[in-house]
């Protein structure tokens, strides 16, 4: 997916030079708009002709078949699954809040300063790291697990916006905000398609992508132009109040996206806590398996039940499962403390 995504930041970086160059050459926007309609068909088009699926299928030709393939795609059962719903309005905010940056960069560096050339550069660059930073984030992501990725790099976003983009008064600032903003602003783009796979039956997901992208199409549509309606083009700093749109957008982004992973090291714990106790039960003598008291612990690691030493093998084995277990219940625990012992544990989710 870093892979895939990545062509977007390419892209941007050839067409905030191009359209620049014709804007240069004219005088005028108008044919860079132009010049974006016919490549944009153009390559839709080749794209439409050329693509296949990887396995064929027989085409839609009866009315029972075509209501078939709209329920899997329209499925309602996929409302109930709340993880559904906190992927989707996660990577809504956080692309909303990366499209007001992105399509607000050039206007702001004119704001400070800067000629209109300048600010299509600061933008390419924004891009151009946008296609590194997407391969990177996809990476990283196989290392240290999808949903701990997403937290960290949403509370990045959301720094950056707060911390850097804020304070911006100065040119050398605005090239590396552009540099570390395209490297990690990627992060809903390339890791929402995997997260909500992560979070449903396969049978449910393109019903689940289909109201993911419902719901984006929502977000985005008007995310940028009440971005520039809350400019203040009098003002000292024209671009506060989009900047905290945007800010707040990833914070509530952040928000909804670390309960995903509350969730995620529990269902991981309990899975880890029934294999725990399957293995004991199968150590413990007697067919049926009972917790075992402190006093029966302790005899068991003395003898078996015919009265022999067990080996010391099976007494260090039978001694790692139940501190396991103890750990295992303990992470497992009720009520707030136990919530955050789960959001904060270490591990690759």
């Amino acid at each position: 997916m870093g892979i895939v995504c990545c062509a977007s930041g390419a892209a941007g970086v050839v067409f905030s030079l191009s359209s620049q160059k014709l804007i240069d050459d004219t005088g005028s926007y108008q044919w860079s708009l132009r010049m974006l309609a016919i490549i944009g068909l153009v390559l839709n088009i080749i794209v439409l002709i050329l693509t296949k699926p990887r396995i064929p299928r027989k085409r839609l030709m009866t009315w029972v078949a075509i209501k078939e393939r709209i329920n899997i795609l329209f499925d309602f059962q996929v409302l109930k699954i709340w993880q559904i719903h906190s992927v989707t309005i996660w990577v809504s905010l956080v692309l909303s809040c990366y499209v007001v940056s992105l399509f607000s960069l050039a206007a702001y560096c004119v704001m400070i300063g800067m000629t209109q050339r300048e600010g299509s550069h600061v933008t390419a660059i924004f891009n151009g790291f946008q296609a590194i930073g997407r391969v990177c984030i996809g990476l990283s992501a196989d290392k240290v697990g999808r949903v701990n990725l997403s937290v960290v790099l949403t509370a990045v976003v959301y720094i950056l916006i707060f911390a850097m983009w804020i304070n911006i008064h100065s040119t050398s600032v605005v090239y590396a905000y552009a540099v570390l903003a395209g490297l990690f602003f990627g992060v809903a783009s390339t890791l929402h398609q995997t997260l909500l796979a992560d979070s449903v039956p396969l049978e449910l997901f393109p019903a689940a992508w289909s109201y993911e992208q419902f719901v984006i199409g929502i977000f985005n549509l008007f995310c940028e132009v009440i971005a520039l309606k809350l400019r203040s083009p009098g003002s000292s700093q024209p671009f506060l109040r989009a900047e905290l749109f945007s800010g707040f957008f990833a914070f509530g982004g952040f928000v909804f996206i670390v309960p995903l992973r509350e969730n995620k090291v529990k269902v991981l714990i309990e899975k880890r806590l029934e294999k725990t106790e399957d293995a004991l039960a199968k150590l413990l003598v007697g067919s049926e398996y009972e917790e075992s008291t402190d006093q029966d612990h302790e005899q068991e690691q003395e003898q078996d039940d015919n009265g022999n030493k067990s080996p010391s093998i099976g007494i260090q084995e039978k001694e790692l499962l139940y501190q396991r277990r103890t750990a295992y219940r303990a992470l497992l625990k009720p009520g707030l403390k136990g919530y955050f012992t789960r959001l904060f544990y270490p591990i690759k989710v």
